[in-house]
């Protein structure tokens, strides 16, 4: 049983003589978080100073993670029961007859009034206002959505890009608006740039312009976790016939693994910023322009900026295991999954899971190529992003 989810107080196993790699990470991430500070007091240009910036939030979330790790035995943040396989992923007969998992909250406002995602059941409390558990497990607890059509479910995400909610937010920031999970210069961090001014834990959904006062949206950070790595690796793992596997039908599919069982800590990525801005075609993405000049025709869609993996030159600055922070381009990634599948038959990224042979995002790029590098590696925390490293 995984008493992760509900017990609020993290068991602290006895410690050993040594360093361990969670140690060794969060010395490289102080240090790293120095730097950028230093540099930051000399003066750079706009550009580099919101990439100094940037490489200091990651360095933070970094330093989050291991700390949550010590709390809780090495175990990476999660939203889903380990034993979920157990049920076959259907979170109603596990709410209904183990225990409910806890809401995703998201914080309280200035009324008082609490704002989250919530579950309910037959274990869960009386008052609770949840609904549609399936879907809301599905698209927003589990690392992504792995049910029905993925085209309809992409833009949820999961929970890989849902970490300032309570749980792991505590670990870093106080406020669900804390700039550290934004990415400097996006219109997000702006927007919560503003939001954060309230004080308040969660200022509420802003509303899209002309979307009605029923459509409430979140901004996301401007950061992404690696999903791939909140799976157990068998999920990913790579075979002679597939490379990704259904979680509800392999033995603890659901369980977080420790951060001690990356094996490539120097060429894994655990948070990556989100979005390419830095030389990208456009500032938003021409799908989300008003109205449309892509292939989505969605009728008072938020604009947002290109996703991190959506072009050759896309560059995004990276949090790796070993608690270093550098650049990516994704022409590098993209060149190395050429590779590896022509040494060993197999990619760098997963090509079954449900986001199909584009994967993340990969049908809405530039043309000159894509990466789904860190969101579906293979082989899980076990796998790597990268043949090798270019920043020196």
């Amino acid at each position: 049983m995984n008493d992760r989810i509900n017990n609020g107080t993290p068991r602290n196993p006895r410690r050993s003589l040594g360093l361990t790699l969670v140690e060794v990470a969060s010395c490289t991430v102080m240090t790293t978080i120095i730097m950028a500070l230093f540099i930051v007091m000399f003066g750079l240009g706009r550009s580099d100073r919101l990439r100094s910036h940037s490489g200091s939030n990651l360095s933070m979330l970094a330093q989050g993670m291991y700390t949550y790790a010590a709390d809780w035995e090495g175990r990476q943040w999660t939203k889903v029961p380990d034993e979920m396989s157990d049920f076959d992923g259907d979170i109603d007969t596990y709410n209904d007859q183990v225990r409910c998992v806890e809401s995703m909250i998201l914080g309280t406002d200035s009324q008082g009034l609490v704002w989250g995602w919530w579950m309910n059941g037959y274990l869960c409390s009386s008052s609770s206002p949840g609904s549609s558990n399936e879907q809301t497990f599905d698209q927003l607890f589990q690392p992504y959505s792995i049910m029905g059509d993925f085209e309809f479910y992409r833009d949820t995400d999961g929970a890989h890009s849902l970490f300032h909610t309570r749980g792991f937010r505590e670990y870093v920031a106080s406020s669900l608006h804390d700039g550290v999970f934004y990415q400097p210069g996006s219109r997000d961090s702006k927007l919560n740039e503003l939001m954060d001014r309230s004080g308040q834990e969660f200022f509420g959904p802003y509303f899209r312009k002309g979307s009605g006062s029923f459509q409430q949206f979140l901004s996301k950070p401007g950061y992404t976790m690696s999903p791939a790595s909140m799976w157990s690796p068998d999920v990913h793992r790579a075979s002679s016939d597939s490379d990704w596997r259904d979680p509800r039908f392999i033995d603890d599919g659901y369980r977080s693994p420790s951060i001690v069982q990356c094996l490539h800590p120097d060429l894994k990525t655990m948070f990556v910023e989100r979005w390419w801005i830095d030389g990208a075609p456009s500032r938003f993405h021409p799908d989300s322009v008003d109205p449309p000049t892509g292939p989505r025709s969605v009728e008072n869609i938020d604009r947002y900026h290109w996703s991190f993996n959506q072009g050759h030159a896309s560059a995004p600055l990276t949090a790796f295991y070993d608690g270093s922070i550098a650049p990516v381009t994704v022409g590098d990634a993209f060149h190395d999954d050429r590779r590896s599948r022509k040494s060993s038959g197999y990619g760098l990224w997963s090509r079954d899971s449900p986001m199909g042979q584009d994967g993340y995002l990969g049908d809405r790029g530039n043309g000159d190529g894509f990466s789904s590098f860190h969101i579906l590696t293979v082989d899980g925390i076990e796998g790597r992003d990268l043949l090798r490293r270019r920043d020196g």
